[in-house]
């Protein structure tokens, strides 16, 4: 699917993936991933499949930490948040990733795909809704921010117009689940 939406992208906007790869700048230590930092070369990834479970755990932990670090001395690295977030989802501390993606959403704030992260965590952490079955406020004013970006996001939509359900507001969200209906596929 990914792959799909890349070559779809790139051939909206004109893009020779074949000329983008080739001019990455390769690293002596490992490969660059979709968003241009390094991460591990493929001696790398063999070398801690062949570990322990406990190992690997050890060797991720200590790579999520090394990135923590670097952040806290750079803490303008949008991308370097985001991927500290994913870590931590990863790792099952919510806590932790909302707060990296929430630093990430505020350095990249017209980046939907970020936004949407910080929103899957908040979701996430906080068990998406209030005791009395609400979505959390925090939640829905990312989804708002989504769609003041991108009108057609889909899980924006949805959302958005739950939250107005919820306030006692069905035209509203009668309002974003049709134009929901037209941008979602048969």
């Amino acid at each position: 699917v990914l792959r799909r939406r890349i070559a779809a992208v790139a051939k909206e906007h004109r893009i020779d993936l074949v000329a983008l790869r080739a001019a990455l700048p390769k690293l002596g230590r490992g490969t660059l991933s979709a968003d241009g930092t390094p991460g591990p070369s493929k001696e790398q990834l063999e070398a801690a499949r062949r570990l322990s479970p406990e190992a690997r755990v050890k060797m991720i932990r200590g790579m999520v930490d090394r990135l923590a670090a670097r952040l806290a001395e750079s803490p303008d690295d949008g991308p370097g948040w985001r991927r500290l977030g994913r870590a931590y989802r990863v790792l099952g501390e919510k806590a932790k990733a909302v707060e990296a993606y929430g630093k990430a959403a505020a350095l990249q704030p017209k980046r939907v795909d970020v936004l949407l992260d910080y929103g899957e965590a908040l979701l996430t952490a906080r068990g998406g809704s209030k005791a009395d079955g609400k979505l959390n406020a925090d939640f829905v004013g990312v989804m708002r921010r989504i769609l003041a970006l991108n009108d057609s996001n889909p899980v924006a939509l949805w959302y958005v117009g739950l939250a107005a359900l919820q306030a006692g507001q069905p035209a509203t969200a009668k309002r974003h689940w049709r134009r929901l209906f037209t941008v979602i596929p048969k």
